[in-house]
């Protein structure tokens, strides 16, 4: 049986009972699947910023919860356009 505990990419643990509170907003805008390359995560009391760019710094995704989202416009410009 398990544990109701697993880790994620970040190394946290998660809970069984984690769940998204509709308190704090949170904006994903997901890199493509298969994407390679890292995820740099900044925090502090008002929000979390979480933003992965490729081997060439290039950003191809973020996740941004509580005051972090109002970056959200100025994020979106420097992704890689969706259609080609």
């Amino acid at each position: 049986m398990g544990t109701g505990r697993s880790e994620n990419s970040f190394g946290y643990a998660l809970t069984a009972d984690c769940a998204p509170d509709p308190r704090v907003p949170t904006i994903v805008s997901p890199p493509p699947a298969g994407a390679a390359g890292a995820w740099s995560v900044t925090a502090d009391e008002e929000g979390v910023k979480s933003l992965f760019h490729d081997a060439t710094g290039k950003l191809l995704g973020f996740a941004l919860n509580g005051k972090a989202t109002a970056e959200r416009a100025a994020l979106t410009q420097q992704l890689p356009p969706v259609l080609a």
